[in-house]
């Protein structure tokens, strides 16, 4: 049973992978019984359902539990004080030696 379970797993992170409106979402699939339980994140409320409908045309038999959040692109991005942080490089250099 495990076996088939990793399998549809895959198939469904293929699928995922594959459809342009999902591809690159953060989108983790579990299968817990006779229940597909989508987790992660999307940008786009389409995006959230479409993930739902991959799940329902490759996998009928099976329900969906759909706990995909959907989070606005900027909530994804690192913010722009953190790339400008500055390192001092005394910091780095020194950082793997080891004082006795």
């Amino acid at each position: 049973m495990l076996r088939s379970t990793n399998f549809l797993i895959a198939a469904l992170r293929g699928a995922f992978a594959r459809d342009e409106r999902t591809a690159g979402s953060a989108i983790d699939v579990d299968i817990r019984g006779a229940v597909v339980v989508l987790e992660g994140w999307v940008s786009t409320d389409q995006q959230r359902r479409r993930a739902e409908s991959i799940v329902h045309e490759s996998l009928p038999a099976l329900r969906v539990r759909n706990e995909i959040q959907v989070l606005p692109p900027a909530a994804h991005t690192v913010p722009a004080e953190v790339h400008a942080t500055k390192i001092d490089p005394a910091l780095i250099s020194t950082a793997g030696a080891h004082r006795d």
